[in-house]
């Protein structure tokens, strides 16, 4: 059975990929907003997603990869 931390997780391992592919196939650039706020929404819900599994080293690189996603959106919008 499906539980919600888990289609979370399944969320979210989208929301990376769809990135991924989106600047793999260039139709966006990885300097644009929509490829970070993907990284972001991905690592949040991969978090969520390990919390409930009690996987730490895993929550830590999923909101390390989020906060480097909202840093690079702080610097671009600097700009």
């Amino acid at each position: 059975m499906l539980n919600v931390f888990t289609l979370l997780g399944w969320v979210g391992a989208l929301s990376y990929i769809s990135a991924y592919f989106l600047v793999s196939t260039k139709r966006i650039q990885a300097d644009k907003p929509l490829f970070h706020w993907l990284n972001i929404a991905g690592g949040v819900l991969m978090v969520v997603n390990a919390l409930s599994q009690l996987d730490y080293p895993n929550v830590f690189v999923n909101a390390v990869w989020a906060v480097i996603g909202l840093f690079a959106l702080y610097y671009f919008n600097k700009k």
